[in-house]
């Protein structure tokens, strides 16, 4: 189970605020920022580039991803699961038979 996006908020809040605590002088902080900043930044072009609007897209793409998936329940995803079995069964049937009949007009091809 994925945590929810409140849990992923908290984590980050935790994050800044061991970083705010730490008994490091100032300039390890600061480099500590930075080097989340230039972190973030990067991530944030990346997803850009990727042809999601950032950090931003991101996280409204995994908000309707959750309300989409939100919507399938267990039952419904196993007997799509079963259907989508039983399809490549009678595909790989038809498969079979379409290249046994392929044989059988060969073979009758050579009779005439």
């Amino acid at each position: 189970m994925q945590p929810r996006c409140g849990a992923a908020i908290t984590r980050d809040v935790s994050l800044w605020l061991v970083i705010a605590r730490a008994d490091d002088a100032s300039d390890t902080l600061r480099a500590r920022l930075e080097a989340a900043i230039r972190v973030a930044a990067s991530l944030d072009e990346r997803l850009t580039e990727a042809g999601i609007d950032g950090i931003a897209g991101a996280a409204a793409a995994r908000r309707r991803l959750a309300a989409v998936l939100a919507g399938i329940d267990a039952e419904g995803l196993s007997a799509a699961r079963a259907a989508v079995a039983a399809l490549e069964h009678e595909l790989a049937a038809a498969d079979s038979a379409l290249a046994r009949l392929r044989a059988l007009k060969e073979r009758l091809a050579v009779l005439r």
